[in-house]
């Protein structure tokens, strides 16, 4: 079982948000029972993004380094737009949205929301 690098509490291998299933070990993303093709860098980071419904940009560093130090803000918006890219192909009905001064928070399409009721 692995811990969370912050606090070192176990972490749960199966998290649920909505039509999206997160697995840590082997890091997968699944909407609606397919398979979201991302590397396993962008994979954690969803992980934590389902598992939160938030991540803030130190925490994309921390988890998806792309740099050599893993402190490029600027690196960790490209990770979140190639996951918002793959949700998007795919056809998912959730959205990374961008919180100022914070991070992202992953939020259902409002068209989603108004078709389910």
């Amino acid at each position: 079982m692995s811990v969370c690098d912050c606090c070192g509490a176990p972490r749960q291998k199966r998290v649920e948000r909505g039509s999206l299933v997160a697995i840590d070990e082997p890091h997968t993303l699944f909407w609606r029972d397919q398979r979201v093709p991302l590397y396993a860098s962008e994979a954690q980071v969803a992980y934590e993004l389902v598992r939160y419904g938030q991540i803030s940009i130190e925490r994309v560093c921390l988890l998806a380094p792309l740099a050599e130090d893993g402190n490029d803000n600027s690196l960790a918006h490209v990770r979140i737009s190639q996951i918002r890219a793959k949700l998007r192909r795919i056809g998912a009905d959730v959205q990374i949205v961008s919180r100022r001064g914070y991070g992202w928070e992953l939020v259902r399409t409002a068209s989603m929301a108004v078709s389910a009721n």
